[in-house]
């Protein structure tokens, strides 16, 4: 391979490191013949338990196995260099960090993790943008698929009551 960046195209052939186990994106649901991410745009953190709540990452508050995304404040992560230096979980990735240019960071839930602790960083625009527009599509055709299968209700009287479903 050349010494350019790896290039994950994506594909339903790739095995190694499957997307699909990072990023709870399921990729073979999706043309993918002309989505390109570079392998390096994506890296893993590790945030302690310490920092979840500060970062918004609170794993069953504000991330999810089915949700596993979050918008970290840029900010946030740019005090928290500039007040831990090399001590900052972020300190590998100041250089990246710096150069995004949106007011914030997407982050990644590992669920199938050994640690909770384990995270998944958009070090680029670009992977920004794709896991956005990825997890769109995603949301799209979960509803359209479960708009057409099921009827959600909730019992009369009763607010507390589970969610129920049944078929149509």
């Amino acid at each position: 391979m050349s010494s350019k960046k790896k290039i994950n195209s994506l594909s339903k052939t790739n095995n190694e490191h499957s997307m699909e186990q990072t990023t709870s994106i399921d990729l073979n649901n999706f043309n993918t013949e002309t989505a390109e991410i570079h392998t390096d745009d994506l890296k893993i953190v590790f945030i302690p338990k310490t920092l979840h709540e500060h970062f918004e990452c609170v794993i069953g508050k504000h991330v999810f196995i089915d949700k596993p995304w979050t918008k970290i404040s840029r900010k946030k992560i740019i005090d928290n260099l500039q007040s831990q230096n090399t001590d900052s979980c972020f300190w590998q990735f100041q250089n990246e960090i710096e150069a995004i240019t949106n007011d914030y960071v997407l982050v990644g839930y590992k669920p199938f993790s050994s640690t909770d602790e384990e995270f998944l960083i958009c070090t680029t625009d670009k992977a920004k943008q794709f896991i956005e527009e990825t997890q769109v599509q995603i949301e799209g055709k979960i509803k359209k698929k479960l708009s057409g299968q099921y009827v959600v209700y909730r019992v009369l009287g009763n607010p507390k009551a589970a969610i129920k479903t049944s078929k149509k």
